[in-house]
């Protein structure tokens, strides 16, 4: 059951990221179906879970400012879909013919990306191989930053939303309501989106919701991505085992909490 796996993952786990980090590459990204929106500039890349019947859970991902990072979902999605998770990962910049925004991250401004996202929540709730009730959130960096942003209306499509996870978001002054469970998790050393911000963060309306927040000591930006920290334009980013194992941890718990 799940009990057994989440034991088995946490055994797996640091060994598996030293392989990672090891550079070894030899970890398969799974294959995924196109998925075209109404919205010509917003392409989806969809990956189902093998050997479970549907409906899904789902969790929507919003890459960062260097577009959908193979390194990163080398990490990710084989958690995600041997959780039993759909993902459905929301490409902002191939159909906007953009392929990196980090040196302007307005290129593709976070309340377009926001939009983009609500395009593919819409387009999950149509579809009966998911759950409505387990459709989650979840972004790095750029794209958290933008998952925030979801959270400004308690009236929009993402009060549809079972959970929200933002890796090293931009943190805002103010959140003016939360509609789902929030977790944002964030590295004490990050010099691109500090961790004072989250902490200082105010939400105005928490409507009966959790935010929580979790802050890495000796962590920079990236810290579940398994790259040497090194200074990329001007931040320094790179991976913390502590950090990156602790995370997982966290993210699966709290999105095997909410699942249907």
């Amino acid at each position: 059951g799940m009990t057994s796996f989440l034991r088995r993952f946490e055994r797996v786990l640091p060994a598996f990221l030293l392989l990672l980090l090891a550079g070894c590459a030899a970890v398969e990204l799974p294959r995924f179906d196109r998925v075209a929106f109404a919205d010509d500039a917003v392409r989806g890349h969809l990956y189902l879970p093998e050997g479970i019947a549907p409906p899904y859970p789902i969790v929507i991902d919003l890459h960062g400012c260097n577009g959908i990072w193979p390194k990163r979902n080398r990490v990710w999605l084989p958690w995600l879909l041997d959780a039993g998770f759909a993902v459905l990962q929301v490409d902002s910049f191939t159909g906007r013919g953009v392929d990196n925004i980090c040196a302007n991250v307005f290129r593709v401004a976070p309340m377009t990306r926001s939009m983009d996202a609500a395009t593919a929540l819409r387009w999950v709730l149509g579809d009966a191989r998911f759950h409505p009730d387990g459709v989650f959130l979840a972004g790095a960096s750029h794209g958290a930053t933008t998952s925030l942003l979801t959270q400004m209306h308690s009236d929009s499509v993402f009060s549809r939303l079972r959970g929200i996870v933002a890796f090293y978001p931009y943190c805002y002054d103010t959140l003016s309501v939360l509609t789902a469970d929030l977790l944002v998790l964030i590295g004490e050393k990050d010099d691109w989106t500090p961790a004072a911000r989250c902490r200082d963060m105010q939400i105005i309306e928490r409507a009966g919701y959790d935010y929580e927040l979790v802050v890495y000591p000796d962590a920079y930006h990236s810290f579940d991505v398994p790259i040497r920290v090194s200074v990329y334009l001007g931040h320094r980013v790179g991976y913390n085992r502590a950090a990156a194992t602790d995370s997982a941890r966290r993210v699966m718990h709290f999105l095997n909490a909410r699942r249907p």
